[in-house]
């Protein structure tokens, strides 16, 4: 009896021993990839902009609650609603031509995985931050910075040793040129943890 006794107190000790080292989250996460971004500015049509998004993830609550910092990058053209005759453009038939963008977040926020040690990995997040937006084209340029606030989520899928694949999206929500918009971006790319 005190055999037994005594081998179940060690399995328990190894499985608590186990399950507190698989339940320690990296110490530091860094995702980098392709993004896209499907963004819209005053009443001009929507633009399709490609670029690149970064992230870091750290500072863990619980395994399942870090904050992370995220950056991207997207560029593309627009058409942009601008004065022919007020501003020197040169114009088709009274038709401005394509600006070209390129537009910057800069976010931070809470992030929660539901699956810290699964193969698969869900996350949802809520980010705030700062963007910059620009329109330019032969004699014309203008910026705008704006804050912006934004929710979305995505799945790692955990591949071989520090690497994971992960896709996600995000709603952006935007005030360019004293505009509101709503702004879509999604991302692919590599995942490593540290």
């Amino acid at each position: 009896m005190l055999k037994r006794a005594l081998v179940l107190a060690v399995l328990c000790f190894l499985s608590a021993t186990a399950l507190a080292q698989s339940t320690k989250p990296p110490f530091l996460t860094v995702f980098a990839g392709y993004s896209y971004a499907n963004e819209g500015y005053l009443q001009g049509k929507r633009s399709n902009l490609n670029g690149y998004e970064v992230s870091v993830e750290g500072f863990h609550f619980y395994p399942h609650l870090a904050l992370v910092g995220d950056a991207s990058a997207h560029y593309g053209w627009n058409e942009f609603p601008i004065s022919c005759v007020t501003t020197g453009v040169l114009c088709d038939n009274g038709v401005p031509p394509n600006s070209r963008v390129n537009q910057y977040h800069f976010m931070g926020g809470p992030q929660y995985r539901f699956n810290p040690r699964g193969r698969l990995q869900p996350f949802v997040r809520v980010m705030g931050g700062y963007g910059r937006a620009t329109m330019k084209t032969t004699g014309f340029f203008q910026g705008s910075w704006a804050w912006e606030l934004a929710g979305g989520g995505g799945v790692d899928y955990r591949w071989r040793g520090p690497f994971d694949f992960r896709a996600q999206a995000d709603y952006i929500r935007t005030n360019f040129f004293n505009d509101a918009q709503n702004n879509f971006r999604g991302a692919i790319g590599i995942v490593i943890r540290f």
